[in-house]
């Protein structure tokens, strides 16, 4: 998870989204824009996070955003094991 940074348009991210719905697509780079008092729910991994984490939590884990105001992030793919 990161600062955006790319020009791609972002994805409305509600409090549930994961990047599971991008399998199979290593290397790409996904916009998100999470709105402001999203629900925290879990995330595994630091820096990298497992598919399965949500994406606006993950952000906020690596201090990227607030829950309290949101913001907008990107994430680049990797391949898993």
């Amino acid at each position: 998870v990161r600062n955006r940074t790319a020009a791609e348009p972002a994805i409305a991210a509600g409090s549930h989204m994961q990047a599971d719905s991008w399998s199979g697509q290593a290397g790409r780079i996904v916009t998100f824009a999470c709105s402001p008092n999203f629900e925290l729910h879990t995330v595994y991994g630091t820096d990298v996070y497992t598919d399965d984490s949500y994406v606006c939590s993950a952000a906020v884990h690596r201090g990227l955003i607030t829950q309290k105001t949101g913001g907008m992030v990107s994430i680049q793919l990797l391949e898993g094991d």
